[in-house]
């Protein structure tokens, strides 16, 4: 039984550090889209500052 318990929580671990990592990658997309969007004018600074604000707090 201890043997089951702690392979749900080995599972569990793996499972959080896998979906944090693929947080991080999803996060650095996204700044970097927006980041090409700035570059290539269409969005302002306001509104490019704003978006990478909201980025950056959702994590």
């Amino acid at each position: 039984m201890i043997y089951y318990i702690i392979a749900f929580i080995l599972i569990i671990g793996y499972l959080s550090y896998t979906f944090g990592k693929s947080n991080g990658r999803d996060v650095e997309l996204r700044l970097n889209k927006i980041k090409d969007l700035h570059k290539r004018n269409i969005i302002n600074d306001e509104e490019y500052e704003s978006m990478r604000r909201k980025i950056i707090l959702d994590i």
